[in-house]
């Protein structure tokens, strides 16, 4: 069996999380062992724990705290814990992959198997509500919000080039 370990560091956004993970936990995982690790990073806020809670029937998960402010410190205090999966994801606590996300991640590592590093395509999805005039400008949301387009095909990054967060 595959599997993967998915790194999610979060500060105070419960809520959030909770939809990530919920997406997670209904994802297709057919022949993946998932296990997701949770970086805690505002220690005292029980919110993070209470949500990594719910969801122990549901996902194999592993709560941390890292008590430095700072997604560098978490991630490392994530890597430190020792990951189990075959593969190393990072999501962000405002993630909602699509159903076959775990499917597709397996698929593109068979179809590069001398690279070590992916990124896909993300989208927007605004809340309920205004969308203020400038998060709407095309030129913002690459930068502003990692949304990165760049159509259906697999492609390297050129040298030079960087990928997006997500």
């Amino acid at each position: 069996m595959r599997s993967i370990s998915v790194i999610i560091c979060t500060r105070k956004r419960a809520d959030s999380l909770r939809e990530t993970l919920r997406v997670l936990a209904a994802a297709d995982r057919t022949g993946i062992a998932v296990e997701v690790l949770v970086v805690d990073n505002s220690p005292g806020d029980r919110s993070t724990k209470n949500v990594v809670e719910s969801f122990t029937e549901s996902l194999s998960s592993v709560y941390l705290v890292e008590p430095r402010p700072g997604k560098s410190y978490a991630l490392n205090r994530a890597l430190d814990a020792g990951p189990k999966g075959d593969i190393i994801a990072i999501l962000d606590d405002d993630m909602s992959p699509e159903p076959q996300w775990f499917q597709g991640v397996f698929a593109i590592s068979d179809r590069w198997p001398d690279k070590g590093f992916f990124t896909g395509r993300s989208y927007l999805i605004w809340p309920e509500g205004p969308v203020p005039k400038w998060a709407r400008h095309p030129s913002l949301t690459g930068w502003a919000f990692s949304v990165m387009g760049g159509g259906s095909e697999d492609r390297c990054c050129r040298a030079g080039r960087w990928f997006s967060g997500n």
